[in-house]
């Protein structure tokens, strides 16, 4: 039977039985020796419970357990590790889906583009070319089409940088 635990009392004195209450309400004994104090409140149990007679009332008690991990604690780790992520469930399978870039172009075409740009400059240095060059691939292409984007625009301009 699985079991949510919502309390865990330890043994008074003289007692050798945890006290665990149950998220329907239900209180259940396990005795220190069958491993009582590894229960632990807010933990999810699989547990083998026997109902026992004593001074003519009916008590449960867990003769074994195993405890069950949450692999939804464990996904909303990683999901706070990596912002903008989501989390996928399929065919009972769980997984994590980072961000997709924005990047319209990938990083080794970008620089392609780029080289070729500070290429038409016939004017430049040769380090002249190489800042422009890695200003911009630093900066990455969306940044770099905004910046081109907003020059060509407001100044009328058709330099590239």
């Amino acid at each position: 039977m699985q079991l949510k635990v919502t309390k865990t009392v330890p043994p008074a004195q003289g007692k050798s039985s945890y006290r665990i209450t149950a998220s329907d309400g239900e209180t259940y004994f396990c005795p220190t020796k069958k491993g009582g104090g590894g229960i632990l409140e807010n933990m999810v149990i699989e547990a083998q419970v026997s109902k026992k007679e004593y001074n003519n009332k009916i008590y449960n008690w867990i003769d074994s357990y195993e405890p069950i991990k949450d692999i939804n604690a464990d996904l909303a780790k990683i999901k706070a590790a990596l912002p903008g992520s989501k989390i996928v469930s399929e065919n009972g399978y769980s997984q994590i889906q980072t961000p997709v870039k924005s990047n319209f172009i990938g990083d080794k075409d970008f620089l392609i583009v780029l080289q070729s740009a500070s290429n038409r400059q016939a004017n430049w240095t040769p380090d002249q070319k190489l800042k422009w060059v890695l200003e911009n691939y630093k900066a990455g292409p969306d940044a770099v089409l905004k910046r081109l984007h907003y020059k060509n625009i407001n100044n009328g301009d058709q330099e590239i940088y």
